[in-house]
């Protein structure tokens, strides 16, 4: 489970947008792809939660090998539905998707929220949609976090609760 920077913010749907630059930092696995990401809904003991999360190693402008291309953004949520039984159990993709990014650069992340539908737009691009996510609409904090083996940056945080 990533470790988050918790934001003094409370969401259930609306829209939460933030300036990521992430890259490796040269101490995580050879499979370390610079993620980074936000985490929203967030249980008070932080048990619960959904999140949308950048791999810049997978994006477009690394060129990265079939079927990688495809997994630059990606959706899940904690506990039950990580990204390995996401990918298990629906190997069409649907919780993740490619996009037009590298590591080491500014990247916009904009995810939309309401009920259980999930837009993802990255760079302005829509990205990744959801009709149905795989967690109950919750309220609940907000987070920032990086991943093992990344170093990355935030900037421009903003969150517009419906």
């Amino acid at each position: 489970m990533p470790t988050f920077l918790i934001i003094p913010e409370w969401l259930e749907n609306g829209t939460i947008e933030v300036d990521i630059l992430s890259r490796l930092n040269g101490k995580g696995s050879p499979d370390a792809r610079a993620f980074a990401g936000v985490a929203y809904r967030i249980s008070d003991g932080g048990d619960r939660f959904e999140a949308v999360y950048l791999r810049p190693l997978n994006g477009w402008k690394s060129n990265p090998p079939s079927p990688r291309e495809h997994g630059a953004v990606q959706y899940f949520a904690y506990p039950d539905w990580k990204f390995d039984r996401l990918r298990e159990e629906f190997p069409d993709g649907r919780f993740e998707a490619g996009a037009d990014i590298g590591p080491d650069e500014w990247m916009t992340l904009r995810i939309d929220i309401d009920g259980t539908r999930l837009t993802v737009a990255v760079n302005g691009t829509e990205a990744l949609t959801l009709t149905e996510t795989k967690a109950a609409p919750a309220g609940g904090s907000i987070g920032l976090f990086v991943d093992i083996g990344s170093e990355s940056f935030f900037s421009n945080l903003k969150v517009t609760p419906n």
